[in-house]
């Protein structure tokens, strides 16, 4: 049967030892539900004789049925049922030596699949191995020693402690102690010889056993002999560290001697580096150092051979840079390094560099790409060869990184046209250093309807949309693109499509003062609103124009020029604009009503503190 396994993540502690477990696709039965635990396996018991069981799930490629529990049984203790996305369950109460059968059935609402069955064994094995690099040497302490080991959690991530033991003693460190060791009271000339073993819960590993040393030994060599070319013809430095602590003799140290083939040179007591000058180029060198007393140089310690050679000293052939068409990229390439221009030591790399810029790539690399430049303007690109001594000379090439739009175009209008369906959208181009550096084809517009953006050439600064819905608001963006692609959107602005509603009608002008005027109206019926309802009626003709809240059917205009006409329009606003304006009225000069106003009548608007008057 073909299995597909749902993997489910295990953590085990650390001092615990998971049971060998065998699961062969016989244990999974062919029926309903075929949902089963997977990589079933039980820890050791722990300190307080709990033992972990684990497992994943395997589910049929027909189904995956919806696992209600997972129930975990084992001879002599309860059975436990956990959540159906459970990955494991402890054990308690187990005897900590008994060898016992663990089941696990996963439950569904269809029914109990075909435990699957793993046996526990509590038998765990000690660390393995002894210690490994077991380090026992004086100090500059009379009658100490330091003892240093390897990590144990390379052996054994079980072990807990290390006991070191000596003719007189011993000592437990626990793993995470710092090291050395030291161990002190030691008569001088005494050798004395170390030995250690790791323990973990279940018990000890082999012995690991040091030469003995005594404190005031010998002088030894010093530690971290080292030569390296300097990158100067002919020049090495060789450097040194400390003496070992121990290896100092009965006096102090006064000095070092350094030593090769054909020459030697000398340094005080105080020194860690000489600089050695005068040697061949390309052949190997090998140099020796020498802590001295006063009973003259110990033992001496060698650094692995040195050849003496400088950066390399021909310049990469072959080095082109083209726009890759991102924004800001160049690829670089040149040419595989001839080794004779390598300066003596093999090529390690390539630097290839940019103004602050630096890109550094393998010996066997041929191209790099450089990122972040600006792109319509011109840079100048270097690429070096590097060994072990340093970057040679630098082959260079000029080039113009280009790429889609950098930035977007600035929306600076996205008003209704007053027709149907339609938004017209304006925007200022872009900037020369916003262009990516290639000439701007076109842009691209969209109101967020679904359908792709609309394309204008890119000679074009505004475009009327058309085809969207009346009252509906659209989130209108744009942006630009160039032959690399398009660059960012714009921010959104939102803007709502519609018609504007039809003038009043049956417009009356009368006098009231030789200043003042009433102008009566017949509101514009919803048939004749547009595509929103009416907000106000404006009045124009009569000094400023004058907005009215819709629901009013007269106005009187105040302060104007006794015995000057008028000719007046109105004109009604909804949401999606201004209407037509009315045809003018006839000319009309201000002077003193000739009869006062009847069927006067207030009434309530609704709205607080406002009232409706009307009269003929």
């Amino acid at each position: 049967m073909h299995l597909r396994r749902l993997l489910a993540s295990v953590a085990l502690v650390a001092t615990t030892v998971t049971a060998v477990v065998v699961v062969t696709p016989a244990v999974v039965a062919a029926q309903i539900p075929e949902v089963q635990a997977a990589e079933l396996a039980v820890t050791a018991p722990d300190a307080e004789g709990v033992r972990h069981v684990s497992w994943e799930r395997w589910y049929p490629e027909t189904g995956e049925p919806v696992v209600t529990a997972w129930l975990v049984e084992a001879p002599g203790i309860d059975p436990v049922e956990t959540e159906p996305d459970a990955v494991g369950a402890d054990l308690v109460g187990l005897s900590p030596t008994a060898v016992v059968d663990v089941e696990v059935t996963a439950r569904t609402a269809a029914g109990d699949a075909t435990p699957v069955v793993v046996e526990s064994d509590p038998e765990v094995v000690p660390p393995s191995a002894a210690p490994s690099e077991l380090d026992v040497r004086g100090t500059a302490v009379e009658g100490e020693l330091a003892i240093s080991w390897g990590d144990p959690a390379a052996i054994d991530p079980t072990i807990e402690t290390v006991r070191l033991g000596w003719p007189t003693g011993f000592a437990d460190v626990e793993v995470d102690d710092p090291q050395p060791y030291v161990l002190s009271g030691v008569p001088e000339g005494l050798a004395v010889e170390v030995t250690a073993r790791s323990r973990s819960l279940v018990g000890w590993s082999p012995v690991a056993i040091a030469p003995p040393i005594a404190p005031g030994s010998p002088t030894a060599g010093p530690t971290g002999v080292s030569a390296e070319a300097t990158g100067e013809p002919g020049t090495v430095t060789v450097s040194w560290g400390a003496v070992p602590s121990g290896g100092t003799g009965r006096s102090a140290i006064s000095g070092f001697e350094i030593t090769w083939p054909g020459g030697s040179e000398s340094a005080g007591s105080t020194a860690t580096e000489l600089e050695i000058d005068g040697l061949e180029d390309g052949v190997p060198v090998v140099f020796s150092v020498a802590a001295a007393n006063g009973a003259g140089p110990g033992v001496r310690a060698a650094a692995s051979p040195v050849t003496p050679s400088g950066p390399p000293t021909e310049e990469p052939a072959g080095v082109a840079a083209v726009a890759t068409g991102t924004s800001g990229v160049v690829s670089v390439s040149w040419d595989p390094f001839d080794e004779d221009g390598d300066g003596g030591s093999p090529v390690t790399g390539f630097e290839v560099q940019t103004g602050e810029q630096l890109v550094e790539v393998g010996a066997s690399a041929t191209e790099a790409e450089l990122e972040d430049l600006v792109d319509g303007t011109e840079a100048v690109v270097e690429v070096r060869a590097v060994n072990a001594n340093g970057p040679g000379p630098a082959a260079s090439v000029e080039v113009v990184p280009e790429g889609p739009p950098s930035a977007a175009p600035d929306l600076t209008a996205v008003v209704a046209t007053g027709d149907a369906g339609e938004l017209e959208v304006r925007w200022d181009p872009l900037a020369a250093g916003e262009t990516g550096g290639s000439a701007i084809t076109g842009s691209e517009i969209d109101a967020g309807v679904g359908d792709p953006p609309v394309t204008v050439a890119a000679a074009l600064d505004e475009v009327v949309l058309e085809g969207l819905v009346d009252g509906t608001e659209h989130p209108v963006r744009v942006r630009a693109r160039n032959e690399h692609g398009a660059g960012p959107w714009s921010d959104v602005v939102e803007a709502t499509p519609g018609t504007p509603p039809d003038p009043p009608h049956a417009i009356v002008v009368e006098a009231v003062t030789p200043t003042s005027l009433r102008i009566r109206w017949q509101g514009v019926e919803p048939d004749r609103q547009g595509s929103a309802p009416v907000d106000s009626y404006v009045i124009s003709g009569a000094g400023p124009e004058v907005e009215v809240f819709y629901g009013y059917n007269a106005w009187v205009i105040e302060d104007l020029v006794p015995g000057q006409a008028y000719q007046l329009q109105m004109r009604a606003r909804n949401a999606h604009g201004d209407g037509p304006r009315s045809a003018p009225t006839d000319p009309f000069v201000p002077g003193a009503p000739t009869a006062a106003p009847t069927d006067v009548a207030a009434e309530g608007t609704g709205v607080n503190g406002e009232l409706r008057v009307t009269w003929t």
